[in-house]
């Protein structure tokens, strides 16, 4: 049958199928039955707030001379 097809459509059908696998692959990863390493998830979170304290523990203010990093906590005023 995939012989008879013009170059076009034997070119759709292929693009078609191959969506079809991908999704089919995706559907059993995303329904098959695991278990939840509590640890990991754990290790995963604190490991993402120090990198995010790293990325956020500095500010560039504005200006038109030069770019320096300013800790944060030295141009933060909390609330009072």
């Amino acid at each position: 049958m995939v012989a008879l097809l013009r170059p076009r459509s034997l070119c759709r059908a292929i693009l078609i199928r191959d969506e079809l696998a991908g999704i089919q692959k995706n559907l059993g990863l995303l329904t098959a039955p695991r278990k939840l390493d509590i640890q990991a998830i754990l290790a995963f979170e604190q490991q993402y707030r120090q990198q995010v304290k790293r990325s956020y523990a500095y500010i560039v203010p504005p200006h038109f001379d030069a770019a320096r990093k300013v800790p944060i906590d030295e141009l933060y005023v909390p609330l009072t």
